[in-house]
């Protein structure tokens, strides 16, 4: 399991399959609610399953997260799938441009 306020470090996580929870805060802001950069993180944050960091602790509106009483190195959790959707398209893409006939000089 990882747990990041790092986008770099959770996407990865979400295409390895390896369980993750992004940490947000007051700063970083989505369509969907405050979190981070706008701009970077829109659409994004809403892959993951977030725990909101304000001034009276972790709350999440997680169904899944909340379920856990307590992390530890035992817990376990699945990933949301919403990114599969996109990394699928994402390969049909790549892999019609790289047909047979594709040549790299």
């Amino acid at each position: 399991m990882v747990v990041t306020s790092r986008i770099h470090a959770g996407l990865p996580c979400l295409g390895l399959e390896t369980p993750v929870i992004f940490i947000a805060n007051e700063q970083v802001v989505s369509e969907h609610g405050s979190f981070n950069v706008p701009e970077r993180l829109g659409g994004l944050i809403e892959l993951f399953r977030c725990l909101n960091l304000d001034e009276n602790g972790f709350n999440t509106d997680d169904e899944v997260l909340k379920s856990i009483s307590c992390f530890a190195k035992s817990t376990t959790f699945e990933n949301k799938r919403d990114w599969k959707d996109f990394a699928d398209r994402l390969d049909k893409q790549l892999s019609s441009f790289m047909s047979d006939d594709f040549v790299v000089k």
